[in-house]
């Protein structure tokens, strides 16, 4: 299986492989404090290989600021709430290369066939890198994705975080993704 159709479809064991091969959370931790996670405060034996695949709780503003470095091809900007608030400096913190690729992958509509269907709602009339998530209690699920001008984050959930009915991040937070997008 390639890792463009695991990543696409939510395959996780790839993803936990791949970080292990390159060292595990000890190498994920600090470049997710990078990306401006600031609620990782644990130490990365806490997280585990589980990190890859979203078992710590992040903020989405600081998660959709992750994927807007992606957007931007690997420049960090620090996010700001205000539209006149000066914000800091770009600074590089992933690879140009590495952050097209990813960028590519998630905008293949093909790639995330199986797990989504050929019409899903994260097929948009425009290239798009889009990412889901659900939480294994279906507590809650989320969908992140760019475009070079707009990054989008949508999370949906019980406030209470009692679990839904078989609500995932296609069928819960991807519908308003789209219509956000569109």
């Amino acid at each position: 299986m390639t890792y463009r159709y695991a990543l696409g479809n939510s395959l996780n064991i790839s993803a936990v492989r791949v970080l292990d091969s390159i060292g595990g959370a000890e190498t994920l931790l600090p470049k997710l404090r990078d990306l401006g996670m600031s609620t990782l405060n644990e130490d990365a034996a806490h997280y585990g290989l589980g990190l890859t695949i979203g078992n710590a709780s992040v903020r989405l503003v600081e998660l959709a600021n992750a994927y807007a470095c992606l957007a931007r091809l690997g420049r960090f900007k620090p996010w700001t709430l205000l539209e006149h608030e000066r914000a800091a400096e770009e600074r590089r913190l992933l690879g140009e290369n590495e952050s097209w690729l990813i960028a590519d992958i998630l905008s293949d509509n093909q790639a995330r066939e199986m797990a989504c269907g050929s019409w899903s709602v994260l097929r948009l009339p425009f290239r798009c890198a889009v990412k889901t998530g659900t939480s294994s209690t279906f507590r809650d699920n989320w969908t992140l994705g760019y475009t070079p001008e707009f990054t989008v984050g949508v999370w949906v959930g019980n406030f209470d975080n009692t679990p839904m009915q078989d609500v995932s991040g296609v069928t819960g937070a991807g519908p308003i993704f789209r219509d956000l997008m569109l």
